[in-house]
């Protein structure tokens, strides 16, 4: 039976028949991507987008508040206040902002309910980071990003954001302004990878000899791996012996190459397609352990 299946990218013409995916020259469709989530929060709408190279897609997180109003049930609720407009430096309130006067068991001030509406979001949107640990970028005016920033700890927020206020954005036109954002953050993610290669390549956590990285990528050792999807290197490898003995016969079966870049996927390790000159070495794969 045969089963295909569509990428958004053009491969050159390649046949292997085995009892395994061949998936070399399948990997920069599936190369650490620059793929984020990008938050826009406002007082009055929230949204969460799934975005891609390609395009975006909004998500609904059980719960995600669609703005403090609804959330906070403020809407013709007397809360014993008086309001005036004040200048103020205070980064939290912006430059300016509404002073409240409390009259007792009321909130205080503003900043108050914002930080509530805030934390409400990021608990709304933590199930789906958890499954999914992409960056995520922020959009919105700079103090409520900023306040935002004191509501989450997720590991993997941007400190690149977008400011402004995109109540009346597209999806698209986000989607179009926060890419260069992650993409630089790839770019980053990459060198610092390239840094942490030499830098532990004199306490032998990182390689770029093959009798190291095959056995290290089958037993899930290899955190990350640099490879040129273009490199032929042929045999066998001995699981028991932990042994590699290189093949002079072409068959896709024996691809070396191929066959740890699948380890690495099934050990959840990152992958980053490279040209051969971009490598840190001159051999066509390069590994980092992670003991």
């Amino acid at each position: 039976q045969l089963t295909c299946y569509a990428v958004g990218l053009r491969f050159d013409e390649y046949l292997a028949v085995g009892r395994r995916f061949f998936v070399k020259h399948l990997l920069p469709a599936i190369d650490t991507k620059p793929d984020c989530f990008i938050l826009s929060i406002s007082r009055n709408d929230v949204r969460l987008l799934k975005a891609t190279p390609k395009g975006c897609e909004r998500i609904h997180p059980a719960g995600l508040p669609t703005s403090m109003q609804r959330e906070l049930n403020l809407q013709g609720a007397d809360r014993g206040e008086q309001v005036h407009s004040a200048m103020r430096g205070d980064l939290t309130l912006g430059k300016e902002a509404g002073v409240f006067h409390g009259q007792g068991g009321h909130r205080d001030t503003v900043k108050e309910e914002a930080v509530e509406y805030f934390q409400a979001i990021d608990q709304s949107i933590r199930p789906v980071l958890q499954q999914m640990p992409w960056p995520l970028v922020l959009a919105g005016v700079e103090y409520e990003v900023a306040m935002f920033r004191q509501a989450s700890d997720y590991a993997h927020l941007a400190e690149e954001a977008l400011y402004g206020n995109f109540d009346y954005t597209s999806d698209q036109q986000l989607h179009e302004q926060a890419m260069p954002i992650v993409q630089r953050l790839y770019e980053a993610d990459r060198q610092t990878a390239f840094k942490t290669y030499h830098a532990r390549l004199h306490n032998q956590l990182a390689s770029d000899r093959i009798e190291e990285i095959v056995p290290a990528a089958h037993e899930g050792k290899v955190d990350t791996l640099f490879v040129d999807c273009k490199a032929e290197i042929f045999g066998r490898f001995d699981p028991q012996s932990k042994r590699v003995d290189i093949s002079s016969n072409r068959d896709p079966a024996l691809d070396i190459v191929d066959s740890t870049i699948t380890q690495i996927i099934r050990h959840s390790g990152i992958l980053y397609a490279v040209q051969r000159g971009e490598l840190p070495s001159a051999a066509p794969m390069c590994a980092i352990f992670r003991y």
